[in-house]
C-alpha cells in the first residue's frame, strides 16, 4: 500500500505500520483483522477485544512518533456490507474508549492527536475490487492467458458483483492436487471459492481466474505476491477516473491530499458523502473523517 501511494503522491514518503515488531523469543507478526466477522458493539466496549487491545492502541502509537497522518484502513468485507456507518461507529467509540483510560495527564494531547492526523477509511468490500478497475488487472495478477474477469456492467465495482457462469458453479471438480490432499487429510477440503455470495467477492474470483489443478490449494494467486504486486502498481488514473465509482476509495485519496496540503489528483464528478468521508474541523468529533 506504501509504495503505490508514494506514486500517487511521489513528493511524500509513506510508511506501512502493519504489523507488531519482534521480540525476544516471538517473531513479528501482521496487526490482526477485527473486520472479518460481523462487526458488533461489543468490539468497542470490551477491552480485550482485538480493537481495543491491540489497533487502537498502535494507532495511537504510532501518532506519537510523529506522522503527519495515520491512517487504520481495514477491508469492510461481505459480512459487513451494508453496515459502514455502523462500523466507524464501533471504531471511534473503540477510540474514545482508549483516550478514557490512558493517564488523565495525556488524554487532552491524544484526543486532539486522533481529530487532527488520524483516520479511519474502508476498502469495500475489500481491497482486491480496486484491482478489477484498473486494465492491466490480468496481467498484473499473473491471469493466465485467455481468460479474462466478466462482471455485472455499469456496477460500481465497491459494490462488486461477477457475470461469470463458470466461476459461479464451480465447486473445484478438476482441482486434482487439492482432491488428493483432502483424501490424505489435509485441512483444506473445498477449493478456495466455493463459499457463500462467490460472486460479490473478488479475492476468491481472482483465485478462481488463477486457478490450477497442481496446486495445493488449486490455484496460483497469493495476495502477498501477485496481489501485493498488483496493489503497488496500481493504475490510479484508471481506477478513480471510473464514473461513480469507488467512493470510499476517493475519500481516502481526498483525506490524505487533504493532510499533505495537495491537491487531490482525481476529484469525482460527484462526491458521496459516504460515511469515511473527511468532516471539517469543527465537526471532528474523533477522528479526521469520523
Amino acid at each position: 500500500m506504501g509504495v503505490a501511494l508514494a506514486r500517487l503522491f511521489p513528493r511524500h514518503a509513506f510508511n506501512t505500520v502493519g504489523s507488531f515488531d519482534a521480540m525476544p523469543g516471538v517473531e513479528a507478526e501482521p496487526l490482526p483483522e477485527f473486520a472479518s466477522d460481523r462487526v458488533e458493539d461489543k468490539h468497542a466496549l470490551d477491552p480485550a477485544s482485538v480493537l481495543r487491545l491491540r489497533i487502537v492502541p498502535k494507532l495511537a502509537g504510532s501518532l506519537v512518533e510523529g506522522y503527519d497522518l495515520v491512517i487504520l484502513l481495514s477491508d469492510l468485507e461481505l459480512v459487513n456490507m451494508g453496515r459502514a456507518l455502523h462500523v466507524c461507529d464501533v471504531v471511534k467509540h473503540a477510540v474514545r474508549c482508549h483516550v478514557q483510560t490512558i493517564d488523565p495527564r495525556f488524554a487532552a494531547a491524544t484526543e486532539l492527536a486522533f481529530r487532527e492526523r488520524a483516520s479511519f477509511h474502508l476498502a469495500v468490500p475489500m481491497i482486491e475490487s480496486w484491482l478489477f478497475g484498473d486494465p492491466s488487472v490480468c496481467a498484473k495478477n499473473e491471469v493466465p492467458t485467455g481468460r479474462m474477469p466478466m462482471l455485472e456492467t455499469a456496477r460500481d465495482r465497491e459494490q462488486f458483483l461477477t457475470a461469470d457462469t463458470a466461476y459461479e458453479t464451480d465447486e473445484g471438480a478438476d482441482c486434482a492436487k487439492l482432491i488428493e490432499r483432502a483424501c490424505r487429510g489435509a485441512r483444506r477440503k473445498k477449493a478456495p471459492w466455493v463459499v457463500d455470495r462467490r460472486s460479490e467477492h473478488p479475492k476468491h474470483y481472482l483465485q478462481w481466474l488463477c486457478r490450477d489443478s497442481n496446486e495445493s490449494d488449486c490455484t496460483t494467486w497469493k495476495e502477498t505476491k501477485a496481489g501485493a504486486h498488483a496493489l503497488s502498481q496500481l493504475d490510479w488514473k484508471a481506477v478513480l477516473s471510473a464514473q461513480n465509482e469507488y467512493n470510499f476509495l476517493h475519500a481516502l485519496v481526498e483525506d490524505i491530499a487533504d493532510a499533505l496540503g495537495e491537491s487531490d489528483p482525481f476529484v469525482p464528478v460527484m462526491r458521496v458523502d459516504v460515511p469515511t468521508r473527511l468532516r471539517p474541523r469543527n465537526e471532528r468529533a474523533f477522528l479526521r473523517n469520523q
